[in-house]
C-alpha cells in the first residue's frame, strides 16, 4: 500500500510541474512604472513574487508594494497591491510561508520614519494578520531585509539608522507565528554601517546571518569587510567570523545540510591581499576556521570582460549548490576583442556546483533590447537574477528584472514606454530552456537577434572550364521562402537547403543525416566539430575545423569578424582551408564547407565569395562589379581536353601531359591569392603545401584552370 501510495504521489507531482521551461518578461501593470524584484518563493504549485512598482494614485505615481501569484507556466493568476508598507529597502528575504499563511515583512511609513510590519495573507492574497515593531529609539529608521520561520517562531531581521550618534546596528525580532514579540535584539561591529542578509536555520538547531561591514562615509574609523555570525534561538552569539575587504559584491549566505556556510566575497578570507574580480564564491567548514573550497567564477578580463555579482544561493536536492546573480560580459563586443562596447552589458546568470566545489555548468542568459533601435542602443537590455529555487523535479525557477542602461534610459519616455520589467526564467536541472541550444551564453528570444530579410543574397566567383575555353563569372544563392518552426525562423535557399541562425552559430539542414547541422560557430575561438556524412567512404564522419586566427574586415563604419580556419578530416582533403564570415558563411567554395567531396573534380568550381547583401546593406568584399564576367580563350585551336594534370589529389607535384614544352604557370589560394608563379620544369609543377589550390597553365596563347589537392 505505501509503494502505491508513493506511486500516486509521484504521478500527483509529474502532473503538476510538468517539463515547462521558459523565459518571460512580465510588466505586471501597464498603468504603474517599473518592476523591481524583491523575493520569489514556491507555494505548493504557485510562484509567488513581492517587487516594487511606480503605482499612479492621483496622478502622482507612488512606490508600492505588489504581491502577485504564478502558475508554473509564468501566467499571473493575480495581483495586490500595497501603497502603506512599500519601500525600496524590502529585503531579498521578506517572504516565507507556514501553516497556509503567507508572511510578509516590510516597512512601515510613519510620521517621517519606518518601522519594522509583519503581514499575513491568504492563498487568496486576504490579509489575515499585521503587526508593527518599533527600533531602539523613537526616531530610528528600519531598514527591512528579510524574515525567516524557523519551528514555531518567525525572526525578523533589518538594519537600524540611528537619528542620534548611536553607532548603526541590525536588529532582530523572533515572535510566534501570529506575530507576538518574544524578544528582541541588537548587534553593533565597532562604528561601521552594518547590512544584514540571510538569517536562517543551522542543522544544529541554532541561527546564522551574514553582516556587511562599512566604515561610515568620510570616517577614519569604522571596518569595510564581512562578518558570518551564529546565534542561538535566544540571540547568543554562539562563533564568528571577520574578514576585511572592499564591498563590491553583494553579502549572501548559505547554510548547507551539513553545515557549512557558503557566501561570496572579493578577496580570500584568509588572506587580505588575494582579492579577485567579483565572483569567488567560497565553503567554508562548521567551525569557522578553514576553508573546505574556494574559486573564483570563469572570467578573462582581455577576452570577455567577465565579472559577477551573486544574489542567491540554494541547496539542490542533490546536495549541489545553485546560486544566481548578474555577470558583466564583453563577448558580444563589436570592437577589438574584451573592449565593452554598447552591446557588452549585465546579464542574468546561474551556476550549478557541486558539494566537492566543481563547476558542473554556468549559463549566461541575455536579454534582446526590443525597446529601442540596437544598432544604436545595442542587442542587449541589462538584467539580473535575485532569487532561485528548484521545483521537485528538479526545474530551477528563477526571478529577477529586466531594466535599461543610462544610455537607453535617456532615449526612452517613461510615459509612453515601459523599460523595468519582472522576468521568470524556468530552465531545467542543466540549466537549459527548450528549443535554444544549451551552451555558456544563451541568447533569449532569438527572432530578435542575428536575422536575414527574403531576398538576401549571397554571390560567389564561379569557374568554368570547356572545351578551349574557361568562363570566369558569378553564382548567386538566394532566401526564397522563410517559415517558423517553434522560436526559430528558418530560412529556404534557391538550392532547396535550409538554414537558422541561433546563439551566433548557423545550422543547415542534411538531406542524409535528416537533421539540422552546426556548421558555423562565430564566438569559437579554438575549435568546434562539424557531423557529416562521406558518400566517398559511405560513413558518418566528424570534421574538425580549428580556427588559427581571426581578424576584422572592415566597411566604412561597420566590420564583419572573419575566422580563419583549417579543417581536418572534411573528407575532401587532408588540409581544407577556408575563411569564416560572421552572418555570412564561409568565404570559399560556397555558403557551406565542402564536406564529404572524396576525389570529385567539380565543374564549375566556386573559388570566393563576391558580395552578401542583407536587409541593411550590401558587403563587397571584390574591388570590381559583384556579377562580373570574364572568358579566357585562345585566337588558337586549343584542345584542352587533350591536356592532363595528374595525379589529382597528389602527395608532392603534379605532371601536365599534353603539352611538348614546359609553359607559364600560376598557382592560387582560392581566396585569389598568388601562391606561386613561374615556368614548368619537365612538364611537372610541385606544390609545397597541403590544401586545394587553382592551378593556371598557359597553353599556346590561352589560360587553362584547373583546381588541384595536394595531401600528405
Amino acid at each position: 500500500m505505501r509503494h502505491f501510495l508513493i506511486l500516486i504521489m509521484s504521478l500527483f507531482l509529474t502532473q503538476i510541474y510538468s517539463q515547462e521551461t521558459f523565459s518571460k518578461t512580465i510588466d505586471l501593470d501597464p498603468d504603474a512604472r517599473r518592476n523591481y524584484i524583491r523575493d520569489m518563493m514556491m507555494v505548493e504549485d504557485k510562484i509567488i513574487t513581492q517587487s516594487i512598482q511606480f503605482c499612479p494614485q492621483d496622478s502622482i505615481f507612488f512606490a508600492c508594494g505588489t504581491m502577485t501569484q504564478f502558475d508554473l507556466s509564468g501566467e499571473i493568476i493575480t495581483s495586490k497591491y500595497n501603497y502603506e508598507t512599500a519601500a525600496y529597502f524590502d529585503g531579498p528575504g521578506c517572504l516565507n510561508f507556514k501553516d497556509n499563511i503567507l508572511y510578509y515583512s516590510t516597512n512601515l511609513h510613519q510620521d517621517s520614519f519606518k518601522k519594522t510590519t509583519l503581514i499575513g495573507y491568504n492563498l487568496l492574497l486576504e490579509e489575515q494578520l499585521s503587526q508593527s515593531f518599533e527600533g531602539p529609539e523613537s526616531k530610528s529608521n528600519i531598514d527591512n531585509q528579510g524574515i525567516a520561520i524557523i519551528g514555531n517562531n518567525m525572526y525578523i531581521y533589518g538594519n537600524v539608522n540611528n537619528d542620534s550618534g548611536v553607532p548603526d546596528s541590525i536588529q532582530v525580532i523572533k515572535t510566534s507565528l501570529e506575530g507576538n514579540q518574544q524578544w528582541k535584539k541588537y548587534y553593533s561591529f565597532a562604528s561601521s554601517e552594518l547590512n544584514i542578509d540571510n538569517l536562517q536555520a543551522t542543522p544544529d538547531g541554532n541561527l546564522a546571518f551574514i553582516l556587511q561591514l562599512n566604515s561610515p562615509n568620510g570616517a577614519s574609523t569604522g571596518f569595510n569587510g564581512t562578518q558570518l555570525i551564529k546565534i542561538d534561538t535566544s540571540g547568543n552569539v554562539l562563533d564568528s567570523f571577520t574578514f576585511q575587504g572592499t564591498n563590491r559584491q553583494p553579502n549572501r549566505l548559505l547554510v548547507t545540510s551539513d553545515n557549512r556556510y557558503v557566501f561570496s566575497s572579493t578577496r580570500n578570507p584568509f588572506d587580505y591581499y588575494d582579492s579577485a574580480p567579483p565572483g569567488r564564491i567560497h565553503n567554508m567548514n562548521a567551525l569557522m576556521d578553514s576553508l573546505e573550497w574556494s574559486f573564483i567564477l570563469p572570467n578573462d578580463q582581455l577576452v570577455d570582460g567577465k565579472h559577477y555579482n551573486l544574489f542567491d544561493f540554494i541547496e539542490a536536492q542533490n546536495g549541489d549548490i545553485v546560486a544566481c546573480g548578474m555577470a558583466y560580459d564583453n563577448t558580444d563586443t563589436e570592437l577589438a576583442t574584451g573592449v565593452a562596447d554598447k552591446n557588452s552589458t549585465w546579464n542574468g546568470f546561474i551556476v550549478r556546483i557541486s558539494p566537492d566545489g566543481e563547476i558542473k555548468w554556468l549559463r549566461l542568459y541575455k536579454n534582446p533590447n526590443n525597446i529601442l533601435s540596437k544598432n544604436e542602443y545595442g542587442r542587449f537590455r541589462p538584467a539580473r537574477l535575485n532569487k532561485i529555487k528548484e521545483l521537485p523535479d528538479g526545474r530551477l525557477i528563477a526571478a529577477g528584472d529586466i531594466f535599461v542602461n543610462n544610455t537607453q534610459f535617456a532615449a526612452i519616455n517613461e510615459e509612453e514606454t515601459e523599460a523595468f520589467h519582472l522576468w521568470l526564467l524556468m530552465v531545467d536541472a542543466e540549466g537549459c530552456i527548450e528549443n535554444y541550444d544549451c551552451e555558456e551564453i544563451i541568447r533569449l528570444d532569438q527572432s530578435e537577434d542575428l536575422q536575414y530579410a527574403i531576398g538576401s543574397e549571397w554571390i560567389y566567383e564561379e569557374v568554368y572550364y570547356f572545351g578551349p575555353y574557361t568562363n570566369l563569372s558569378s553564382q548567386s544563392f538566394f532566401i526564397q521562402d522563410s517559415f517558423l518552426d517553434g522560436n526559430r525562423t528558418k530560412f529556404i535557399l534557391d538550392t532547396n537547403d535550409s538554414f537558422y541562425v541561433e546563439n551566433s552559430k548557423m545550422y543547415f539542414w542534411d538531406w542524409d543525416l535528416q537533421e539540422y547541422i552546426m556548421y558555423y560557430d562565430w564566438q569559437e575561438t579554438e575549435s568546434y566539430d562539424i557531423k557529416y556524412y562521406d558518400r566517398s567512404r559511405g560513413s558518418v564522419e566528424i570534421a574538425s575545423v580549428f580556427i588559427d586566427s581571426i581578424s576584422y574586415m572592415h566597411f566604412g563604419a561597420d566590420s564583419l569578424k572573419i575566422q580563419h580556419v583549417h579543417i581536418e578530416n572534411s573528407g575532401t582533403s587532408e588540409e581544407y582551408t577556408d575563411i569564416v564570415i560572421e552572418g555570412v558563411g564561409a568565404g570559399l567554395y560556397q555558403i557551406k564547407f565542402l564536406l564529404g567531396c572524396g576525389l570529385c573534380d567539380l565543374n564549375p568550381f566556386t573559388t570566393r565569395i563576391r558580395c552578401f547583401t542583407n536587409d541593411t546593406m550590401t558587403y563587397q568584399f571584390v574591388p570590381y562589379p559583384c556579377d562580373s564576367t570574364w572568358r579566357f580563350s585562345s585566337t588558337n585551336e586549343v584542345d584542352f581536353d587533350k591536356v592532363v594534370i595528374y595525379p589529382n589529389p597528389t602527395t608532392e607535384k603534379v605532371f601536365i601531359d599534353g603539352i611538348s614544352l614546359d609553359t607559364d604557370f600560376e598557382l592560387y589560394h582560392p581566396n585569389g591569392q598568388i601562391v606561386k608563379k613561374g615556368r614548368t620544369h619537365n612538364q611537372m609543377v610541385s606544390l609545397d603545401s597541403n590544401g586545394i589550390f587553382i592551378l593556371k597553365i598557359k597553353v599556346n596563347d590561352a589560360w587553362m584552370i584547373r583546381r588541384i589537392i595536394k595531401i600528405e
